[in-house]
């Protein structure tokens, strides 16, 4: 059962918990989706999620971009 593990570690994550992620709002994190700053959601049905894994990388490469922004100050 190793693949299960990393289906269960990349699962589809809701807005509120993506958001959770971001330690903002819900209608933040959906601007902040509108404005290309988050990956597009994955539709199931009339259900919107985020794959963990893509909410993490785009964190990530946030946090990159400011460090680099915080180092030209």
């Amino acid at each position: 059962m190793v693949g299960r593990r990393d289906e269960v570690d990349d699962g589809l994550i809701d807005a509120p918990t993506a958001a959770g992620r971001f330690c903002v709002s819900v209608r933040t994190f959906w601007r902040m989706v509108s404005s290309g700053l988050v990956p597009q959601p994955v539709r199931v049905g009339r259900l919107a999620r985020w794959f963990r894994s893509e909410i993490d990388e785009t964190l990530t490469r946030l946090r990159e971009r400011r460090k680099l922004e915080e180092e030209r100050r």
